[in-house]
């Protein structure tokens, strides 16, 4: 009986279970597996309590910095409504600022409700692309043999702008397919197109539809971006090779085209593109922490699948918008509130773009986490394209390179922009072994967006860049840091 009873004592019986499971496990791979696991646990916990102790520490300095400048401006209001009581205009003034308010709430709102029907206009048109000026479309991805939503556009230049279709280079410009629609960076006269057409460069845009193909994958696109390059190459036999410049996510996608076309392309330029997305410094830069502390593209793959395999861009605006909530859900409305009546056009100009939204396919989305964000294998030319896997090597690319970055840019900082140089070559002589010509400017506060959408930025950097692509070509290869500096010349005094 004791014996039966022994062996049915459900405590006992766990107990000696569990010390013949942990027995097993020190023979076993599973117990290394499982101290493996557990030391990068650690190390990512550490890493997570250090990044969490810098934001806090850096949150409380910007407080304190700002508390003197606020206090001040409390004690300016006090002594103006003091000043105008002591007058006694207060009561005349205070009707006027209710009257300026009334009046300024009733243009926000009228704003806001005409942003929102030009927003249903978009959609309802396919989401063509916002461009500044006029176009003509070139070549369709969908006539290609491999189909893609992806278009080549021809810019129109204004009739002020004279441009030599037949020796200058003409310039590829590829705006991102990052959650908006196509148009960013060419939706103002300052822009990259209005730079180039001024210099008298033929310009083209690689444009995309709101909804890609049936089982469109990356190297679809790669393809029809092959195959618009080499039309352009058709259009102009007696110019250098055309330039390709990608902005953001369109940066790391003409290094894809470059290195699986390496024959194909003339100078890059890419402006803020993550290449090497995981690089950064422990406690900034959040927008690269996301993808590993939710689990990788567990999430990604559900909302494909709550969308019927497509994935739909307005999440990856979603996130770029929460990195500064502040800025998205508050001051963005009240210094909207501040200058309604100077700004209408400029914000309707950028919500156009902006709030109408791409789709990607549920691969696209999955092979950019899993190659870029997470497993950083573009940035160590172990990518492949396709169900053909097709190799990406980045040492394959005989152009030179123009890499644009900027410190003040919370999306891609210079580490994301810049760090795929040393992982894929081991040190400086390796480029001049290989012929190779990488150059690259880091600005000190410009934004993510500004660094391809704003007019100063635009007409200083990428102006230079522009007009000196055939001294780039002629440069010893190597790597090169470009600055750009102000000269002003002073005339000496007449004696």
């Amino acid at each position: 009986m004791s014996d039966s009873f022994q062996r049915s004592n459900l405590a006992q019986s766990m107990e000696a279970q569990r010390a013949e499971v942990e027995h097993a496990l020190t023979r076993s791979p599973f117990r290394i597996y499982a101290d493996r696991m557990g030391q990068q646990g650690a190390k990512t916990i550490n890493i997570l309590q250090v990044a969490w102790i810098l934001r806090v520490k850096r949150g409380c300095e910007t407080v304190f910095t700002r508390l003197p400048e606020l206090l001040a401006s409390g004690e300016r209001l006090a002594k103006d409504l003091r000043n105008l009581r002591d007058d006694g205009r207060l009561g005349v003034s205070w009707r006027e600022y209710i009257r300026d308010a009334g009046e300024r709430a009733i243009l926000l709102i009228d704003l806001l409700r005409e942003s929102g029907d030009l927003f249903l206009e978009h959609e309802a048109a396919g989401c063509p692309p916002v461009l500044f000026y006029e176009y003509e479309k070139i070549m369709d991805g969908r006539d290609l043999p491999v189909k893609s939503n992806f278009v080549l556009l021809r810019i129109i230049p204004s009739q002020d702008v004279t441009v030599d279709y037949s020796r200058r280079r003409p310039f590829v410009i590829i705006p991102p397919r990052a959650g908006h629609t196509a148009g960013v960076g060419a939706h103002e006269h300052d822009s990259q197109l209005g730079v180039a057409l001024r210099e008298g460069h033929p310009v083209y845009l690689v444009s995309f539809r709101r909804e890609p193909e049936q089982d469109q994958q990356l190297s679809d696109v790669a393809y029809a971006e092959a195959a618009f390059v080499r039309e352009v190459i058709r259009r102009h036999p007696r110019a250098p090779l055309p330039a390709i410049i990608g902005n953001c996510q369109a940066g790391w996608a003409t290094l894809v085209l470059a290195a699986t076309n390496p024959d194909l392309t003339g100078p890059i330029v890419i402006n803020g593109s993550p290449v090497t997305a995981v690089s950064g410094n422990i406690g900034d830069n959040t927008f690269r922490y996301i993808a590993g502390i939710f689990g990788g593209v567990w999430i990604p793959m559900l909302l494909c699948d709550l969308g019927q395999g497509m994935f739909d861009g307005a999440n990856l605006i979603h996130n770029f918008e929460m990195l500064n909530p502040e800025r998205r859900l508050f001051l963005k409305y009240a210094e909207l509130f501040r200058d309604v009546d100077t700004t209408r056009e400029s914000f309707l100009a950028t919500e156009k773009w902006w709030s109408s939204f791409c789709l990607l396919h549920e691969n696209e989305i999955c092979w950019i986490l899993e190659n870029l964000f997470i497993g950083n294998r573009l940035g160590k030319n172990m990518a492949y394209l396709g169900s053909g896997r097709q190799h990406v090597d980045l040492k394959q690319i005989r152009a030179p390179i123009i890499v644009f970055a900027s410190h003040g840019d919370k999306v891609t900082p210079p580490q994301q922009a810049l760090n795929w140089i040393t992982d894929v070559y081991e040190n400086e002589e390796e480029i001049r072994v290989r012929g190779q010509h990488i150059i690259y400017m880091v600005h000190d506060d410009i934004g993510h967006l500004g660094i391809f959408v704003s007019s100063k930025v635009v007409n200083r950097e990428f102006r230079q860049v522009a007009t000196t692509l055939e001294a780039i070509e002629a440069l010893m290869p190597g790597l090169y840091e470009m600055c750009i500096k102000d000269v002003q010349e002073e005339l000496a005094p007449v004696v």
